[in-house]
């Protein structure tokens, strides 16, 4: 599990929406020409994982307003 820092998410996903919710984020991160820190992807009880550490706050706070 990553490290518990104000630049990182946990956006949960039903599993089925893996390739588009991908997809969608790469889109959304080449758009506002963010580069993360980390990315990790992961099963869960219900869905998929995404664990993501970003550079900054704002990134992250942007990107979660996006995503989750």
């Amino acid at each position: 599990m990553m490290p518990s820092t104000a630049f990182c998410l946990r956006i949960e996903k039903p599993r089925q929406s893996l390739a588009p919710t991908m997809a969608a984020m790469r889109s959304w991160l080449d758009s506002q020409k963010i580069e993360l820190s980390e990315f990790r992807v992961g099963p869960t009880e219900t869905g998929v994982a995404y664990d993501i550490r970003f550079r900054n706050e704002g990134e992250a706070s942007r990107f979660g307003q996006a995503f989750a």
